[in-house]
């Protein structure tokens, strides 16, 4: 994973290849935001904010997996990057 200052956009020298996005995140002052809870809220002292910019890389043999901003789990599957175990309970997923 690839990752740009807060409020930077990130460069795109592969075009629509290179799919930046990011998630609203808890942050207080500078520091690296962190996932809102379950219910939605942050902790005390916490705000919710745009995060930074992230760009995934995947290790799959194709360019269109390597590139998907959730985890490619059948292209990780066949190409044995993850475990049985991970293939199996992911099996149903199909994000991209």
């Amino acid at each position: 994973m690839f990752s740009v200052a807060r409020g930077v956009l990130g460069p795109t020298p592969g075009g629509p290849l290179t799919r930046w996005h990011s998630h609203i995140v808890c942050v207080n002052g500078i520091k690296r935001g962190l996932t809102p809870r379950p219910d939605g809220t942050c902790p005390e002292g916490a705000r919710k904010a745009q995060g930074s910019e992230m760009l995934h890389l995947w290790f799959t043999q194709d360019v269109r997996s390597a590139f998907a901003v959730h985890a490619p789990v059948p292209e990780l599957c066949r190409d044995g990057l993850l475990t049985k175990k991970a293939c199996h309970a992911g099996a149903h997923r199909r994000e991209m």
